[in-house]
């Protein structure tokens, strides 16, 4: 089956079918050695529906981690859209997603700062569906994707393909540097420093396990900033997704225990991998204490 739209991931991801999917990909063929070569993922959000939802995210052809669309993103982009495109799947019924619709309509404005945002497909993900959170009360969202340099261009290559249409209005989609290694000292930018941040969201970005320390104290300082300036009344909450890939990423939790963060709820969802085992994809929901 074609993996092409969010109803055909999420239903792949929650039945018993033993095989996997296949993403379509688009690519233009060239002669010249010059530019940087590049394939287009497409993502209908509401495949079931009137296809008006779609996502087209570029990628690197070649060995790259930061510019690559990895398989948590996916998943996540299509549980966190499922939730109000496809309500009846019963993966879109579970305590996560309604917690995480909760967090989208609870109040009218809402910040977002997603870290290590890579090619940008979450985030990307998130500011299509804007138009179904303003259904529900939400009148203007800023989304700030944040990486290292080397995923700045086509990360925001990929941003403008929604910035500029029409119903996008009352979204603020925007992009800036971030290296933990800054953010655990407290050290940010202009644009995330003058923010206090609703919600924190982090896909395939526990495998390095050397930058765990790092990633933590970052989600820390970023929290206890936001509180500080008094503008978040629920205190800012971490949306993480990983696919685990080693026992050794389990330290992630360990630290953020140690950082007063705890798992509010959670969600594992099911990745059939084509001639192999299943996988599986691991969504959580921390708050600090």
């Amino acid at each position: 089956m074609s993996a092409d739209g969010a109803q055909n991931i999420l239903s792949i991801s929650e039945g018993d079918e033993a095989h996997g999917q296949v993403m379509p990909v688009w690519a233009v063929l060239s002669n010249s050695d010059e530019g940087v070569d590049v394939s287009t993922r497409r993502i209908l959000l509401d495949d079931a529906g009137a296809g008006k939802y779609l996502v087209e995210v570029e990628e690197e052809i070649g060995e790259s981690i930061a510019r690559h669309i990895w398989d948590a993103g996916v998943l996540t982009m299509c549980s966190v859209a499922g939730a109000y495109l496809c309500p009846g799947l019963e993966c879109s019924q579970q305590s996560l997603p309604k917690a995480m619709k909760t967090i989208f309509s609870s109040q009218t404005t809402l910040n977002i700062l997603e870290l290590g945002c890579g090619v940008g497909i979450l985030g990307i993900g998130i500011a299509t569906v804007v138009p179904e959170l303003r259904k529900e009360g939400l009148e203007q969202c800023t989304i700030m994707m944040t990486d290292l340099d080397e995923a700045e261009e086509r990360a925001t290559t990929n941003m403008r393909r929604i910035a500029t249409s029409p119903s996008n209005h009352g979204l603020s989609l925007l992009y800036e540097n971030l290296d933990w290694e800054d953010g655990r000292r407290g050290v940010f930018g202009p644009e995330v420093a003058c923010r206090c941040w609703d919600l924190i969201i982090i896909s395939d970005c526990t495998y390095n396990v050397d930058m765990l320390p790092a990633l933590v104290e970052t989600l820390s300082a970023i929290e206890s900033s936001s509180k500080n300036n008094k503008g978040v009344a629920t205190g800012t909450k971490v949306f993480l997704a990983t696919k685990p890939r080693h026992a050794s990423e389990r330290a992630f939790f360990d630290q953020m225990t140690d950082n007063r963060w705890s798992v509010e709820c959670s969600q594992i969802l099911r990745l059939p991998v084509l001639g192999n085992e299943d996988e599986s994809v691991e969504l959580y929901l921390f708050q600090r204490q």
